[in-house]
């Protein structure tokens, strides 16, 4: 329930969005119309090609941009996030321990195995969509580097994801939600720019456009929840699915601490998977928060902030691991092994 109502809040926010610029658009139309025909804008030509006028044509804009949103997240979201990974279908020749690894696991869950796809980057990650009809596993050549009772527990907590049955909700939702926050901030420019100008018409020209007011306060208003509430509802929808995802991965694996091992590996290490963007920043094992590259040329300023902000990303992440990593030894009934312990004395 948590995964289809986050998706169908991004779908609803994005709808809107996409609907109140459509109205802007329409009432600035009727607003030169008014303009240059010295008539009023209630009578303006475009209010009538829907039935009931402006109210009418606003619920329509509402009710397509909907239908039209949710079918492009419910059908693209899989397709979009493995060009933003660079992801490529898998060579079993060339990769035939991710292939055995995966198809044992699959086995032992009695499911078909997923389609296997392969990004080049040398951290180890992965990360899985659901589709319509596919599901899809995809994972970095950096796995390469950890032992297999590691890759096993990573790609077992894959297919905790690819199998439940909020599968499809959750790679449609985190898509939705991620494109919603981004609309978000254009609607908040937006409407921050129409609510100046109606100040500034206001103030200078003795001129109150009650209604363009009321359209900027709206806007400001959902631009603001996409910014901030819907970040909220993605790390929620996240966290409950990691969790899931997790207890498989102890339970279904070969080791049951194999997943606590490689959760404090990711955490120890400093480096970040990097065909990363605002799709798929939460939907890798390690989340990874996407951050502008330095500028050529940059100042010694401007690198000091690039290191701080990467850093904050970084320790947000590897603090989400080391908490995954002593929920992991928990639920296999063994004790922190000294890397996981010296890695929470540094906490703070």
């Amino acid at each position: 329930m948590r995964a289809a109502v986050a998706c169908l809040a991004g779908v609803m926010v994005f709808a809107l969005s996409a609907a109140g610029l459509v109205m802007i658009a329409l009432a600035a139309t009727a607003r030169a119309w008014s303009y240059f025909t010295d008539r009023s804008i209630v009578d303006a030509p475009v209010w009538a090609w829907a039935p009931g006028g402006a109210g009418a044509l606003g619920a329509l804009a509402v009710v397509i941009s909907f239908v039209g949103a949710f079918w492009y997240f419910w059908r693209g979201a899989g397709p979009q996030v493995l060009r933003e990974a660079a992801a490529v279908p898998m060579d079993r020749v060339q990769f035939p321990q991710f292939h055995n690894v995966v198809e044992a696991l699959s086995i032992g869950i009695g499911r078909p195995m997923p389609v296997m796809c392969i990004t080049d980057d040398p951290v180890p990650n992965a990360l899985s969509l659901r589709s319509n009809r596919t599901r899809t596993l995809v994972v970095t050549t950096g796995c390469l580097s950890l032992t297999r009772d590691e890759f096993e527990a990573m790609c077992a907590h894959e297919l905790g994801h690819l199998w439940a049955h909020d599968a499809h909700w959750v790679t449609s939702g985190m898509v939705a939600l991620a494109r919603a926050r981004r609309f978000g901030g254009a609607i908040l420019g937006l409407g921050t720019l129409l609510f100046v100008l109606v100040g500034g018409l206001a103030y200078y020209g003795e001129v109150v456009l009650w209604s363009t007011g009321l359209v900027a306060l709206l806007l400001l208003g959902l631009g603001w929840v996409a910014k901030t509430t819907l970040r909220t509802l993605e790390r929620s929808v996240r966290g409950h699915a990691d969790e899931i995802a997790d207890v498989l991965a102890v339970r279904l694996a070969k080791n049951p601490q194999s997943l606590g091992s490689v959760c404090a590996r990711l955490a120890a290490n400093p480096d970040r998977v990097s065909p990363v963007g605002w799709r798929s920043e939460l939907m890798w094992f390690e989340a990874v928060e996407p951050i502008d590259p330095v500028p050529a040329g940059a100042n010694e300023a401007v690198r000091q902030a690039y290191d701080a902000q990467l850093a904050a990303v970084n320790g947000r992440s590897n603090l989400e691991l080391l908490e995954r990593s002593i929920t992991a030894y928990a639920e296999a009934r063994v004790p922190l092994p000294p890397m996981v312990q010296q890695l929470v004395s540094t906490l703070p």
